[in-house]
């Protein structure tokens, strides 16, 4: 699968697939740990690198915004996208607030930030998934023992 249109939808749906104990192969299972965070690792560091990339783009972005609100383009601009009021320098974060441009922007950076954070605490949560198959390993174990 191929991560780089993928949601964080797509993304949790994959991961909590992987995720899951099959009870009947804990053996398996723990074998399986190491390929599970080599495949979450891989889609963490592409993704880590898509924000990277995304938070350039923002400030690209943004910089431009401003210069466009701040009436330090070409004329040719305004005639394409003329300012509807004039803007005091103080003002111009407020109309940045809103601005669709960069909003969209933005919202971008915040949705693969979200992925990014999920991939850490998925990595975190296969620490912990090494334990439960140890845990569980051990109790059939003593289980198999005491019988």
């Amino acid at each position: 699968m191929s991560y780089t249109d993928s949601t964080f939808e797509d993304i949790e749906k994959v991961i909590e697939a992987k995720l899951v104990i099959n009870g009947d192969d804990l053996d398996g299972e723990a074998i399986r740990n190491q390929k599970i965070f080599t495949e979450i690792n891989h889609i963490y560091i592409h993704k880590s690198r898509k924000l990277g990339e995304l938070l350039d783009q923002l400030a690209k972005v943004e910089h431009n915004r401003f210069r466009h609100y701040a009436g330090k383009l070409t004329a040719e601009h305004y005639k394409r996208e003329p300012l509807t009021e004039a803007v005091l320098k103080q003002d111009i974060p407020s109309f940045m607030n809103v601005d669709p441009v960069v909003l969209e922007m933005r919202n971008l950076v915040k949705e693969c930030e979200r992925i990014v954070k999920y991939l850490e605490d998925a990595k975190k949560s296969l620490h912990s998934r090494g334990f439960d198959i140890k845990n569980s390993i051990d109790y059939r174990k003593l289980m198999l023992g005491a019988g």
